[in-house]
């Protein structure tokens, strides 16, 4: 679907999140029980999304998001692996 909105990368919609619930990066890779420097390079775009809505419910749950929200980080992880897939690149 097209809106005319440019669409937010999983790292920069994470982020936000993160930051709107008030949740430290150091804290929410604890919660999530993986490396806060990985976890920076996700939400700077300097590592790949997950690829499976089970990896991304497991961010959704950290940070108790709205299903609405869940639905933007899988919608932006799906848009990152379909513009590789394109690109030959996986």
């Amino acid at each position: 679907m097209t809106t005319g909105k440019t669409m937010k990368t999983f790292g920069s919609l994470l982020k936000q999140m993160r930051e709107k619930r008030g949740i430290g990066l150091r804290e929410l890779a604890r919660k999530m029980q993986m490396d806060a420097g990985f976890l920076s390079k996700l939400e700077n775009n300097n590592a790949i999304p997950p690829n499976n809505s089970f990896k991304i419910l497991k961010y959704s749950r950290a940070l108790d998001l709205y299903a609405s929200e869940q639905e933007q980080l899988i919608e932006a992880a799906l848009s990152y692996h379909t513009e590789r897939l394109k690109k030959g690149f996986i």
